[in-house]
């Protein structure tokens, strides 16, 4: 087991709590639009990985037992276990691993805290592309407070952060490419190995998460305990694209001059793109040239909330 704590509360710097658990020895994050949104454990698939929160099951809306971890916003999560081997106590856990967060029991804080954060973000590559946003910004706020004698606890916090959207995108299709014979420059190349198409794009737009967390601890005794909590986060993307994709690569091999030929694989060429209609194209012998003007939405929304009592019954049970 791997354990990550918070100093207290509010502390842990980085964005999500996935790139905070990325620390730890053997796991690393999965990323999406620059943010860590799942966690691998000892190199196996991010889907792999259960999820608990205060020790119960998570619900998540992918096709997998692993949520989106950028949902978890650092100022909320008090703290995360990570299991690497199944234990008897746990009721669900991951093929690859299991990840516990806390969010934080006002009655062990022990004094009153009230945590404000703020910064700003500026991002590079947004600023150079059209349209791009290039600032962001994040703020959370968390009061815990204890009453009636240390016997009732109190904790809320918020988080928010909207960010720019900017990135680069380059994509090869096909990842068992097509054999394919032409001749170009004179040379006859036979089953030389050419993917179906690739993309180049750029994408702006922005994303946002914000996050809820409530707490309520009742101690009456030292040997009961009973402690309410709930998270609520909502995460959105709004992102466009735009650029150009080809296809069809291997039905214009024989258009092909300056070709490069690296162990039996394509890897450079020109071709000339003289059809009037991707139809045409195809009868000539010539490849698909299409513009992309994409959009992208996404809205995640996430409640989790429970109930954990404990009673020790002296030295019976």
């Amino acid at each position: 087991m791997e354990v990550i704590a918070a100093e207290d509360i509010g502390k842990l710097p980085e964005l999500t709590i996935t790139e905070s658990l990325a620390r730890l020895p053997g796991l690393t994050s999965g990323r999406d639009r620059g943010n860590g949104a799942g966690v691998s454990v000892r190199g196996l698939g991010t889907e792999l990985t259960g999820s608990l929160m205060n020790k119960r099951e998570l619900a998540t809306h992918n096709a997998s037992r692993s949520p989106r971890f950028d949902q978890f916003p650092t100022e909320l999560i008090y703290g995360a276990s990570v299991y690497k081997s199944p234990i008897a106590t746990q009721t669900a856990g991951g093929i690859a691993g299991t990840v516990n967060l806390n969010t934080v029991r006002p009655l062990e804080i022990n004094e009153r805290k009230i945590n404000l954060n703020a910064s700003f973000e500026y991002q590079e590559v947004a600023a150079a592309l059209e349209d791009g946003d290039a600032y962001g910004d994040r703020e959370s706020i968390s009061y815990i407070n204890q009453f009636l004698d240390d016997r009732l606890g109190v904790a809320i916090g918020v988080a928010n952060s909207p960010r720019p959207v900017g990135t680069l995108r380059a994509a090869v299709f096909n990842p068992d490419p097509t054999e394919v014979s032409f001749v170009a420059d004179g040379v006859e190349y036979t089953d030389a190995t050419l993917p179906y198409g690739y993309e180049h794009s750029v994408r702006t737009g922005s994303e946002s998460r914000q996050g809820i967390v409530g707490a309520l601890q009742f101690r009456p005794s030292d040997n009961f305990d009973i402690n309410y909590d709930v998270f609520y986060s909502q995460f959105e993307v709004s992102e466009d694209q735009s650029g150009f994709r080809t296809g069809n690569l291997a039905a214009a091999g024989t258009l092909y001059a300056d070709v490069d030929v690296v162990g039996g694989s394509f890897d450079s060429g020109t071709n000339t793109h003289t059809a009037g209609s991707v139809a045409a194209a195809r009868m000539t012998g010539g490849f698909d040239l299409n513009n992309v003007n994409e959009q992208y939405r996404e809205e995640d929304d996430l409640l989790a909330t429970g109930l954990n009592v404990v009673w020790n019954n002296g030295d019976a049970w």
